[in-house]
């Protein structure tokens, strides 16, 4: 979800709805397994994004209102979260040979030794 989505400025009782239900952010999270503050993923983001505009199409779609609120804005959030992992799992992962683990050993610890000393990873394969 972007910031695009929302085309404009909260009305009063959507702003209601907003702050009556910000609790349900962490809920949502939470139950998706996700920690709130990982600095991968802005899972906290995508929730309050999802969460203000559940409330505008609430507030404009009247055939939504014959549920609650926080179901709609509960599926809102959870969609949401849902196509950012999967975006997220998209994504290259960059791995370094460098870096360290817990244990203390590097990618390079994993190496064969015929492959160590190569310059050039194309004459391993001839």
């Amino acid at each position: 979800m972007t910031a695009k989505s929302l085309n404009r400025p909260l009305t009063n009782a959507e702003k209601r709805l907003v702050e009556q239900h910000h609790h349900l952010i962490e809920r949502v999270i939470k139950g998706a397994g996700i920690q709130v503050f990982d600095p991968a993923y802005d899972a906290y983001g995508e929730c309050a994004l999802a969460l203000v505009l559940a409330a505008q199409k609430y507030m404009e779609n009247p055939a939504l209102q014959q549920y609650k609120f926080s179901t709609i804005a509960w599926w809102k959030m959870r969609s949401a979260l849902s196509n950012g992992v999967k975006s997220a799992m998209r994504r290259p992962h960059v791995l370094s040979l460098d870096k360290v683990d817990a244990s203390g050993r590097s990618l390079y610890d994993f190496i064969p030794a015929e492959f160590a000393e190569l310059d050039d990873w194309e004459e391993a394969a001839a």
